[in-house]
């Protein structure tokens, strides 16, 4: 008998503890307890900035405990520039009630800055956490917030005209390609397409980092058929005036099939070919004769030149003689 009343007992006891712990955790659902210590970071979800800026954020630091919190402090990570929290440190994070009509009592918060100098070579985007954490009590009370950091290009860009071969073939291989200067500060990324036949064959888009103050040559690779078309190259990249956009139109471009040979050009074009296919040292043999001959040409020249100036002093003499011979005398007239 009084072993069932043990187990009576305890089954009793079973099940007040899982009531009262399901009424409680209903009641917990609706009405979540208030902790005793916590506190709440504000801060912006973003903040956009150039390089070179000096930014100031502002966020605050609100006690939602039901005690004051004692020697809290804050602290930044995931930023690689010079910052300053000001204030970083708070004594006491007291719990500042007012009374208002509408909402009742309500918390007043702690207000920091955080000021941030941005390189003048920084770019991208920074996942910036703030942590908050009180060092009086054994809690160790723990809480942070993050933001992100968006350092906007300034690049500035410009490009040269495209690079296309003069002749292209059916079926081989040749480069297209175009130089791209970045005259800002930041680094600027860019996403170059080419535009060109459907039926050729090759990369049509290329995502490319121009750092700051540098230029980059970037080249496609592209296998044409028989069909003839313009080539064009399009940069899309982000400043810090929004989506920029610019086209470099190229000449239209006929390949020739394997075994035929183009058609040379006219006038200095067709020169300028010419030379280019008769190879460097050929070209180096036929400037050094040229210029041999126009030397020769020039000694020449200035030899007639010096010849003839004797000749024209010896002709001018004999007439003055001619001239003092004609003319009588004034001693021989008769008086």
């Amino acid at each position: 008998m009084k072993t069932k009343s043990i187990i009576f007992g305890i089954f009793l006891a079973i099940t007040l503890v899982t009531f009262v712990g399901f009424i409680y955790g209903e009641i917990v659902l609706v009405y979540p307890v208030q902790k005793s210590y916590n506190f709440d970071i504000k801060l912006p979800d973003a903040v956009d900035v150039s390089p070179g800026d000096n930014v100031t954020i502002n966020g605050n630091i609100t006690n939602i405990g039901q005690y004051w919190i004692h020697e809290l402090e804050l602290q930044l990570n995931g930023l690689p520039f010079n910052y300053k929290i000001e204030p970083s440190y708070f004594e006491d994070l007291r719990i500042l009630r007012d009374w208002n009509p509408q909402q009742g009592v309500f918390r007043v918060p702690y207000n920091f800055t955080i000021q941030i100098s941005v390189p003048n070579d920084a770019f991208g985007a920074y996942l910036v956490n703030v942590t908050g954490q009180e060092h009086r009590s054994w809690r160790q009370v723990v809480n942070s917030t993050t933001f992100i950091l968006h350092v906007l290009s300034t690049a500035r860009i410009s490009t040269s005209d495209l690079f296309v071969p003069q002749t292209v073939r059916e079926s081989e291989l040749f480069n297209i390609s175009v130089d791209v200067t970045n005259n800002g500060f930041a680094a600027a990324s860019i996403t170059v397409t080419l535009d060109a036949p459907e039926d050729w064959s090759g990369d049509r888009e290329q995502s490319v980092i121009v750092n700051g103050n540098s230029t980059q040559t970037i080249t496609f690779d592209v296998t044409p058929t028989n069909t003839s078309g313009q080539v064009s190259m399009t940069l899309a990249y982000v400043s810090a005036e929004g989506p920029q956009n610019i086209t470099k139109a190229g000449p239209t471009i006929i390949p020739f099939k394997v075994g035929e040979t183009a058609p040379a050009g006219t006038g200095l074009e067709g020169l300028v070919d010419f030379l280019t296919s008769l190879g460097p040292i050929v070209v180096s043999v036929i400037l050094l004769i040229l210029a041999i001959v126009a030397w020769n040409v020039y000694k020449i020249i200035m030899f007639y030149r010096s010849r003839k100036k004797p000749e024209k002093i010896k002709e001018s003499k004999k007439e003055v003689e001619a001239e003092s011979t004609s003319t009588p005398s004034n001693n021989n007239q008769p008086l």
